[in-house]
C-alpha cells in the first residue's frame, strides 16, 4: 500500500540522523535487503530520538 505524500517520511532526515549518531548501524544497513533498509533507518531514529528525549543528547 502507497502512503500518501504528506504521510511519506523525510528520508534524508532519517539518514542523517543515522549518520550522525552511528556510522556503524548506517553501513551495516546497506547490507539488509533495498526494500527493507529504508524501515531499518527509520526504526533506528525512532528509538534514537526517543532516548535522547529521556536521556537528553549526547
Amino acid at each position: 500500500m502507497k502512503m500518501p505524500a504528506s504521510m511519506e517520511p523525510d528520508w534524508k532526515a532519517l539518514l542523517r540522523v543515522l549518520r550522525a549518531h552511528s556510522a556503524t548501524f548506517y553501513l551495516g544497513s546497506l547490507l539488509f535487503p533495498k526494500e527493507a533498509r529504508k524501515g531499518a533507518w527509520a526504526v533506528y531514529a525512532a528509538c534514537r530520538l526517543g532516548d535522547e528525549a529521556v536521556d537528553g543528547e549526547g
